[in-house]
């Protein structure tokens, strides 16, 4: 599945196997899009990829499909199947295909409303877990209106 991530910017750390972005970061694949300030990739210590530069090439070689996390920071929104969320930080887990959200996240599904101190979304499976902790679950549901015989 194909990625496509702009930004004002982006740096790689061979030293720390990660990738950065910053500044207006714009993440978009076929099942979800994800908006924020800064976004890091960590990537996977691969035993057959090292990160030694490739003869006439100064950039180190990375095997960049071999994702361990990606990072969104600060002023984080996404869009997945008609729903939104937003929080200060998401931490989408590539082996466990798990999204974590954090610092007062909140997700909406039309009018219905939840947040939590923690939110996961394990996509394999397309269920949820709210986390209270010190901020306790809050969950608004609006229900259809009783149709009248």
């Amino acid at each position: 599945m194909a990625t496509t991530i702009t930004s004002d910017s982006m740096f790689y750390s061979p030293d720390k196997n990660e990738v950065s972005f910053e500044g207006n970061v714009h993440v978009v694949r076929d099942d979800f899009r994800i908006w924020s300030e800064k976004l890091i990739i960590y990537l996977a210590e691969n035993e057959t990829s090292t990160s030694t530069a490739t003869p006439g090439n100064d950039q180190p070689s990375q095997d960049l499909s071999n994702v361990e996390k990606i990072v969104a920071l600060n002023n984080v929104r996404l869009e997945s199947q008609g729903k939104k969320g937003f929080c200060g930080k998401a931490i989408y887990f590539q082996q466990q295909e798990m999204l974590q959200m954090e610092e007062s996240p909140r997700l909406e599904d039309g009018k219905n409303t939840i947040s939590g101190e923690i939110i996961k979304l394990y996509t394999r499976d397309n269920r949820s877990e709210i986390i209270g902790g010190k901020k306790r679950v809050e969950a608004i549901f609006f229900s259809r209106p009783q149709q009248t015989k």
